[in-house]
């Protein structure tokens, strides 16, 4: 028998005096309040961490291939029908990209022109974010384009106006630039289809046509920016990842949605450790109330402690007795705290409760919820750790 464990649980359970009991209490709920905040705002945070990364998963490819010197590439540097047909790859789309001024209504506004090639709808459901109009780049020769959402709300732009196209304006390559020279653009034309709703960013910044429409615009023909790769399902990304990098060679680059955007995941890897740290100093400061507990208890006990030691009880040993009442105490109020925050967190990912008070406006009506077991897990080890360094205090008056 572990004889400090059984009598740090009699010591947790037994009958002790009202203050000691209100102190315990009130130590006890503390843990319990604060190891729920903790569970609540990691899996907020998760939810937002989710749906931003769900926003930008519309319009970043899961790989990504960029020459690693220079701008453009000539389209038959790289074998696409190799690529296609590697084990997990659902689609190759070859894009190009480039900074223009567009033109609509009197209107003028710097934008970036992606000019995409067959099936790009399919290689991240891009098709699910039109909000308004349809999605289609080319209709019996006429070029068409998607507008991003922030693009078309600044210049007014109606895709179901079918007679006021976009003027694209870019400069000719190998001219020097001359604003007061019209010869010194490329000039040509679109009809707006549709508008996508994706992040801000990509609304205020995209127009989607197609790749042969910004090839002739840019005057690049058979040249590309990137070679933009769907995976299926179940596909193994970091060996397609891998192979397609041993394919295209060390003159490319072969990005994931991670390394694309490489500083967001980075901030947020960032921020949610900061949240840990200043939560977890937060529950430290709750367990301030179980070192008055403690106290207490032993302050209650000193005639059991003076029994103990004539039956030959040593000090480490009472030390060791209270605490892991100590631990118990954080234990019990962390095995209560995870239940209420994972409860909350639950009611809040089903059903919805907390309304985020925007309207229509939003991409989600409440605040996004994500329940990770590993948050629990984590929590629960910062829980027994805090409650351990808050215990080594009042051991100290046990002499």
């Amino acid at each position: 028998m572990n004889v400090p464990f059984y009598i740090a649980r009699r010591y947790l359970f037994a009958k002790k005096s009202r203050l000691v009991n209100w102190i315990s209490g009130i130590s006890t709920m503390s843990i319990m309040v604060g190891t729920a905040a903790l569970i609540l705002v990691l899996s907020v945070f998760n939810g937002l961490n989710e749906l931003i990364a769900s926003l930008y998963n519309s319009f970043d490819p899961d790989l990504k291939i960029e020459v690693i010197e220079g701008k453009y590439f000539y389209d038959d540097e790289i074998d696409l029908s190799e690529i296609a047909e590697i084990k997990g790859v659902s689609a190759v789309v070859p894009v190009l990209e480039e900074e223009v001024l567009l033109r609509y209504d009197d209107k003028q506004l710097i934008a970036t022109v992606k000019g995409v090639g067959e099936n790009f709808e399919y290689l991240t459901n891009f098709d699910d974010y039109i909000v308004d109009g349809n999605y289609f780049l080319e209709s019996d020769g006429t070029p068409f384009a998607v507008v991003g959402y922030g693009i078309a709300s600044a210049m007014g732009i109606n895709p179901r106006n079918p007679f006021e196209p976009i003027e694209f304006y870019v400069p000719k390559r190998g001219q020097t630039m001359n604003m007061m020279s019209t010869d010194a653009f490329s000039v040509d034309y679109a009809l707006p289809s549709g508008s996508f709703s994706s992040i801000l960013e990509y609304e205020e910044k995209y127009i989607i046509t197609s790749l042969n429409f910004a090839q002739r615009l840019i005057d690049a023909h058979e040249e590309i920016s990137a070679i933009e790769i769907g995976l299926q399902h179940k596909a193994n990304l970091s060996r397609v990842q891998k192979q397609i990098q041993n394919l295209v060679g060390n003159d490319f680059s072969v990005k994931n949605r991670m390394q694309q955007q490489e500083m967001y995941y980075k901030t947020i890897q960032s921020e949610r450790l900061s949240i840990i740290l200043i939560l977890s100093f937060i529950l430290l400061i709750a367990t301030f109330n179980m070192i008055g507990s403690l106290l207490m208890v032993i302050y209650d006990k000193r005639k059991d402690i003076a029994i103990l030691r004539s039956m030959g009880c040593s000090t480490p040993m009472l030390r060791q007795i209270f605490g892991m009442e100590g631990l118990m105490i954080a234990f019990v109020g962390g095995f209560f705290g995870l239940f209420l925050g994972g409860g909350i967190a639950w009611l809040q990912q089903r059903f919805g409760l907390l309304k985020l008070g925007g309207g229509d406006g939003f991409v989600v009506s409440a605040y996004p919820v994500q329940i990770q077991v590993s948050d629990f897990i984590l929590v629960f080890a910062i829980v027994l750790m805090v409650g351990l360094i808050s215990s080594l205090a009042p051991l100290r008056r046990i002499k």
